[in-house]
């Protein structure tokens, strides 16, 4: 007799990055939402930069969850595509089969891949539009009617003949151990048949497993909303001898963190008070969590996958002492990189905060404060020598608590934004939640948080982070020196949400 339990068990589930590569144009956007949404619209902007968004593909023995990134075709954007291909397993390059140079760039972006992206990848190469040709599917242009087509989801009478021929697409795909196939987002021709045949080529030792609930004593989802349990997790735990700068290596551990601490559990209201006695009087739900090294590791996490991401600029200025140098020249710096690293239109440096106290320093002024109310200028910067950032996606938002910050009328934290109070979020304690930091950062690292997303098409909107320290380290530790922007960033050529 069958074990009735073994057969009704669940389908093993793996995530899969997709990336989708292509000129300008030609559909790649519209092809995705067909996939995810079975929807259409004749009009889409343009993307900048690059969307995200995530769908489940059903194969007979598991479920794939595709986590999917859209990128930009116009030529200012190319330069981060290996951001986003960087692990991908699978890719869509796409051309417009109307249109002859769009292949030329599609082969341009296939030999980037096999030449820089991950060994294995799984390479599908799409011919988009075929609702614009004629019936046959067959029928060629000569050359000197041109490449001036009308863009996918024209009228009927558009309809024109294809500047590609299958039969050379086709050669060309066997030629490069490629996927091939001719779509149409318009009608749907074929978009399904696409990322099946993905899922199906994916060797399984490349699978990333999801987080199985019965596995995890029931552990709520690791996100909510339109991509709730499209999980990839990053594999730490064969990183090698990694060693920081000083030739020292931060292993993973557990390490402490205060959580919100409700009031009914004698916890106090929904307001804090930056850089203050009080802050660090107020109760919390303190709780010991695994804190993962991203070193060796740093480039698979990103701002709109995990809501944080470390980058590699280099400032002019290193004292950060004058006020206005700070402002005329690292905001500057600010600013390009951020339009550099997310395709955004305007960015707003608004406030920062410089830290430089030594632990001992900072034990020594908060041990001489009387009042609640009184500012601390060390103890917040030095006591805990490490930020720790936590994966957007392990953060549902039942976990998040509004309060107010009430800033103080002097220290360091007093114009920590152009207001005298501001909005946030504490967050209540899930052993879901996954933690990270980078050791051994140095001066010409720049650690990049998300604070908030008006986004909600799966991307992370937020990530959760706070100071620890390592115990038996900090004592003696050097004085932390770093410097937080904080910037609004505008995407004025796109939608808010």
């Amino acid at each position: 007799m069958a074990d009735s339990t073994q057969a009704s068990a669940p389908k093993p589930s793996s995530s899969v990055k997709l990336v989708l590569l292509g000129e300008a144009a030609v559909g790649k956007s519209s092809l995705v939402l067909r996939f995810v949404n079975n929807d259409f619209q004749p009009n889409k902007e343009p993307t900048i930069g690059a969307a995200f968004l995530t769908q489940k593909c059903q194969l007979p023995s598991r479920t794939i969850k595709f986590e999917i990134w859209d990128t930009a075709g116009q030529e200012r954007f190319a330069s981060l595509a290996p951001m986003y291909y960087r692990n991908a397993q699978a890719a869509l390059v796409v051309y417009d089969i109307t249109k002859a140079s769009s292949l030329v760039k599609a082969k341009h972006w296939v030999a980037e891949l096999q030449r820089q992206a991950s060994p294995g990848i799984v390479i599908a190469l799409v011919g988009n539009k075929l609702d614009l040709c004629e019936e046959d599917g067959t029928t060629e242009m000569p050359e000197e009617a041109g490449d001036a087509l009308p863009a996918e989801g024209g009228d009927d009478e558009d309809v024109v003949a294809r500047k590609v021929s299958f039969k050379d697409a086709k050669a060309y795909a066997d030629e490069e151990s490629l996927l091939f196939f001719e779509t149409s987002a318009k009608t749907g021709h074929n978009v399904s048949e696409v990322f099946t045949a993905i899922a199906n080529a994916i060797p399984e030792t490349s699978l990333k497993g999801g987080r199985a609930a019965a596995a995890s004593g029931g552990t709520q989802a690791a996100i909510s909303g339109a991509g709730a349990g499209q999980e990839s997790r990053v594999n730490l735990n064969a990183r090698g001898d990694n060693k920081t700068q000083e030739g020292t290596r931060h292993p993973d551990g557990e390490h402490h963190y205060n959580y919100y601490l409700d009031a009914s559990h004698g916890g106090g209201d929904t307001v804090i008070r930056p850089g203050t006695v009080y802050n660090q009087l107020r109760r919390h739900d303190g709780h010991v969590v695994q804190v993962h090294d991203i070193r060796g590791h740093e480039s698979q996490f990103n701002l709109d996958t995990h809501g944080f991401q470390l980058v590699q600029p280099r400032s002019v200025e290193d004292e950060f002492e004058d006020v206005e140098k700070v402002k005329q020249e690292v905001y500057a710096e600010i600013i390009e990189l951020l339009k550099q690293v997310t395709g955004a239109t305007k960015v707003l440096p608004f406030s920062h905060i410089v830290r430089r106290h030594a632990y001992s320093q900072a034990v020594k002024e908060a041990e001489s404060k009387k009042s609640p109310e009184e500012t601390m200028t060390g103890i917040s910067a030095a006591m805990f020598a490490h930020v720790g950032v936590c994966d957007a996606r392990s953060v549902p938002d039942e976990d998040l608590v509004e309060m107010l910050a009430k800033l103080p009328e002097k220290g360091q934290f007093a114009n920590a934004s152009i207001r005298k109070g501001f909005g946030l979020w504490n967050i209540k304690y899930h052993p879901s939640h996954e933690w990270y930091y980078a050791s051994g950062m140095r001066p010409e690292e720049v650690l990049m948080i998300k604070c908030f997303d008006s986004k909600m098409d799966g991307r992370a909107r937020r990530s959760p982070h706070g100071a620890f320290r390592i115990e038996g380290q900090d004592e003696k530790a050097p004085a932390r020196e770093s410097i937080e922007v904080r910037c609004l960033v505008f995407w004025e050529d796109q939608t808010a949400v």
